[in-house]
């Protein structure tokens, strides 16, 4: 119900009061005065309906005026966002000396000035870090840098925040190392295998096998018998020898044998050089024959009967004999272990008996025979 005064409201005690629709103020003694700059309230909250509220102006408290008014919600209010912008980039793994490290990286650049935060997750939709548990922009660019080489190419996306709503996804690509091999300079020499050597006729056991002119690059080294090499791995390998020789006592083989040299730089990076160690055919003693002299004295007579006392001794003898035999001519004693040592007084046998005819010995030295005739 209105109710009016006969003088003007400007002329007369205003006052004004505001109820949710329906539910009217009690009072004129309760409204506020006419507001100065117009609004009766202005801290109402958003409603999720349209919400409606009585406004009654007095002029006194019997005499005043009502007027409903519609608060609609506001259902448009989205932030205004300038999305940050940047390039993302995703390196691949390393390779050092053919071994994939585990330094793939995801890096931003060109990043906007209003850019402030930012994450990164795999696939191709973001479910990393919100913005408040989000890192500042790294100093260096890179989101991380410790990824793994994937078995096959692998999506991350790259979420760079300006606020918490207000963000910028970009997907990157990580692709795998697939050409990770050892950088190998193969180390160069120069292999030989050296035949054994003999001694008075006996072959020893120092057949070699060496190396000469090794590249600055090596080492270590080893050796195997064929031609496919099966020796200790760079692990179990020797370090170079010192005098070159990789072995020094193999034995003399029957015929031509092969061995295959390996000399590394590293576990993977080595050169291979087959050899031939040849057999020794020649292994005959050194021979110096002695010199010597000899001569048969007859049988003496003691008072006209011959004596057993004959003799056959040598002088002058060199100092390379060792031993002496005697035998009839054409018959050799048996072997150098048969012989006996030489004569401290130099006859070989002092009791021959007196031969009928002119008889010969053979005097044996070492390996030189000489004919006397007694």
């Amino acid at each position: 119900m209105e109710k009016y005064a006969s003088a003007t409201l400007v002329q007369m005690q205003q006052k004004q009061a505001i109820a949710k629709a329906l539910f009217i103020v009690t009072s004129y003694a309760a409204a506020n005065n006419l507001p100065t700059g117009g609004c009766l309230v202005t801290n109402l909250p958003n409603p999720s309906v349209a919400k409606q509220y009585v406004v009654r102006v007095y002029a006194s408290a019997d005499c005043y005026n009502d007027v409903v008014v519609t608060l609609l919600p506001n259902t448009n209010c989205t932030p205004v966002c300038t999305a940050p912008t940047f390039s993302a980039i995703a390196t691949m793994v390393s390779c050092v000396n053919g071994v994939l490290q585990v330094d793939g990286k995801i890096c931003i650049s060109n990043v906007s000035a209003n850019a402030t935060k930012a994450g990164y997750s795999e696939g191709t939709v973001y479910s990393g870090p919100s913005y408040a548990a989000s890192n500042n922009l790294p100093t260096g660019g890179c989101l991380v840098t410790n990824l793994p080489n994937p078995s096959v190419a692998k999506q991350y996306v790259v979420r760079v925040y300006a606020s918490a709503d207000c963000y910028n996804d970009v997907v990157v690509t990580l692709l795998p190392n697939t050409n990770c091999t050892p950088v190998c300079t193969a180390p160069t020499y120069s292999a030989s295998a050296t035949t054994v050597s003999c001694v008075n006729g006996v072959l020893q056991l120092d057949g070699k096998i060496c190396i000469s002119n090794v590249s600055a690059n090596a080492t270590k080294a080893g050796y195997s018998e064929g031609t496919v090499y099966s020796g200790p791995s760079y692990a179990a390998a020797n370090n170079l020898p010192t005098g070159g020789c990789l072995v020094t006592n193999l034995p003399n083989p029957s015929v031509a044998k092969q061995y295959v040299v390996r000399v590394y730089a590293s576990a993977d990076c080595y050169n291979d050089v087959v050899v031939t160690l040849l057999p020794n055919t020649n292994c005959t003693p050194v021979c110096t024959a002695p010199t010597y002299s000899a001569s048969a004295t007859p049988v003496s007579c003691v008072n006209g009967v011959l004596q057993l006392d004959g003799k056959i001794c040598i002088s002058n003898v060199s100092a390379n004999a060792t031993k002496a035999a005697i035998a009839k001519a054409q018959f050799i004693v048996d072997s150098y272990a048969a012989a006996n040592n030489l004569p401290t007084g130099g006859c070989l046998v002092t009791n021959l008996p007196n031969p009928s005819v002119a008889k010969q010995y053979v005097r044996v030295l070492q390996v030189q025979i000489v004919t006397l005739m007694l």
